[in-house]
């Protein structure tokens, strides 16, 4: 069974196709995600970059300002 996790200050998304926007999760230390949506649909993904260890959402900002 999946495990539902709240996130931090969010009561309803409303993402247009094509935003995005980190959130905290609550009760996890250093939880952060990247909420996308892609296409019409919503989904999270960890926010750290694997492979420079910084913030995907201020990579993604340094890359295609």
């Amino acid at each position: 069974m999946a495990q539902e996790y709240k996130l931090k200050g969010i009561t309803s998304l409303d993402l247009k196709p094509g935003e995005k926007k980190e959130a905290e999760v609550e009760g996890v230390e250093e939880g952060k995600v990247l909420l996308c949506n892609v296409g019409g649909k919503i989904s999270a993904i960890g926010s750290k970059c694997t492979h420079y260890g910084v913030c995907v959402f201020t990579l993604n900002y340094l890359l295609f300002r």
